[in-house]
């Protein structure tokens, strides 16, 4: 009886062991955040959206709901122009920060073009979270109703400083007469809490929305955020370079609308076929994803500007036009200690505008794979490989899936046709060496 006993716990015992050992295996892993990206260039409308899955059921619910309304919104009002220079623009940015202990704000800014408009709309939709409970959080949350009064005088008093030209008075002061403890309109990073207050509500003749940042050092917040150490900049050790022949037929590999989820996919297989290529990179997603663009510069690929979230470039004002360009240049610099020399304009489209107010040399492309739009892995390569050139620039996006796919087919069948693959910089090197000697000899 004993030994039947001692046979039983050894089987549980060894039971329990393997449990613990392969469990971890089973286990789904928990996913980290990725900001999802989606941007369409039809014949009436230019929409490009950006926004955060914190993986967070009930918050990425409630945010892909609100995104979809306002892409519904904006396909019912607008975008029904027959002109190429009267396309309607609807434009979704996210500010996103969460704490080492899982508190989230988020702020969406959607931002309207068109010519139905005497100016461009701004509106915001912003959520705050605790990730610890799964609830929901109010201004009140943060600050006790004595912080409330100080925060809403602070509040008052610097928009009266700074905005005295427009400022409504009567509507201000209707605004903190009111509950602001549950005035939805802020977020916060490791530095401030921002106030956001849409124009329309306060002001006469602005037409932007107004922010007010509040650091931390003057507020007293009830909930215990706690901020990551503030990270160096990233060291980057880079590949030998993959040698260039000038004499043999060249194409360009780039990609737009980036980083993503899926560009780690696409650099190693373009590792894995030794070969590089152009990123051109949006400053609104290099903080999130700068492990990514790390590699990418490793790898020996090039990175470029496609502007800060992917506003149509040639419509902005040169101020705004300015900081789209000049945002992305700064954000790469501090964050990777890298300088892009290349801008590709959103949509394609350049004017005059942008050539005069950038130093950054303008590149487009010549073969368009329409990736953004084929769904058809074997389609989007067929139009990377059919009839390219020596010095062709090929146009792909590294937002989707897909393009990673057909990335592993394009890059055997170029190469079979005796193609090289180059950076725009290589390529452009390439076509200075071609003007020094005779590639026929």
């Amino acid at each position: 009886m004993i030994k039947k006993s001692m046979l039983i716990l050894c089987i549980i015992l060894s039971c329990f062991i393997i449990i613990k050992l392969t469990i971890p295996y089973f286990l789904p892993k928990e996913k980290e955040e990725e900001i999802i990206t989606i941007v369409e260039d039809k014949p009436d409308s230019v929409i490009s959206i950006h926004y955060p899955k914190t993986h967070i059921e009930e918050l990425d619910r409630k945010i892909e709901s609100d995104i979809v309304k306002q892409y519904m919104s904006f396909s019912k009002e607008y975008g029904n122009s027959d002109y190429l220079m009267d396309r309607d623009e609807l434009n979704i940015d996210y500010q996103y920060y969460k704490t080492k202990n899982n508190y989230i704000s988020i702020a969406l800014t959607i931002y309207i073009d068109s010519y139905k408009l005497q100016h461009p709309t701004w509106s915001m939709i912003t959520y705050h979270f605790d990730g610890n409970k799964n609830e929901k959080l109010q201004l009140s949350s943060f600050f006790s109703m004595e912080e409330m009064t100080k925060l809403k005088n602070k509040l008052k008093n610097t928009l009266l400083e700074q905005y005295s030209d427009c400022i409504l008075v009567e509507n201000l002061n209707q605004l903190f007469n009111d509950d602001f403890s549950n005035y939805p309109y802020f977020s916060f990073d490791q530095d401030n809490f921002y106030f956001y207050f849409p124009e329309e509500k306060l002001a006469s003749d602005y037409h932007e929305m107004i922010t007010i940042p509040i650091p931390h050092s003057e507020l007293s917040v009830n909930i215990p955020l706690v901020f990551p150490k503030e990270e160096k900049t990233i060291s980057i050790s880079k590949q030998s370079p993959i040698a260039i022949d000038p004499t043999k037929p060249v194409v360009a590999l780039t990609f737009d609308d980036g980083p993503s989820r899926y560009t780690e996919e696409i650099l190693e297989t373009l590792k894995k076929h030794e070969v590089c290529a152009t990123f051109f990179v949006l400053g609104n997603k290099v903080e999130d994803y700068k492990e990514v663009l790390k590699k990418s510069i490793e790898y020996q690929n090039e990175l470029g500007n496609h502007s800060y979230n992917h506003k149509w470039l040639s419509r902005l004002p040169i101020n705004s036009l300015k900081e789209q360009i000049e945002k992305t240049q700064q954000i790469l610099q501090e964050t990777l200690s890298y300088q892009p020399k290349y801008l590709r304009p959103t949509y394609g489209s350049v004017n005059d505008r942008i050539r005069k107010n950038t130093e950054l040399k303008i590149v487009l492309w010549n073969v368009d794979t329409k990736d953004w739009k084929i769904k058809n892995i074997d389609r989007i390569v067929e139009k990377a490989t059919t009839d390219i050139e020596d010095g062709d620039i090929i146009l792909m996006h590294d937002i989707f899936e897909r393009s990673a796919k057909a990335l592993e087919k394009i890059i055997p069948i170029l190469k079979e046709q005796g193609f090289q693959f180059v950076t725009i910089s290589e390529l452009e090197e390439v076509k200075k060496i071609r003007g020094y000697i005779d590639v026929d000899n």
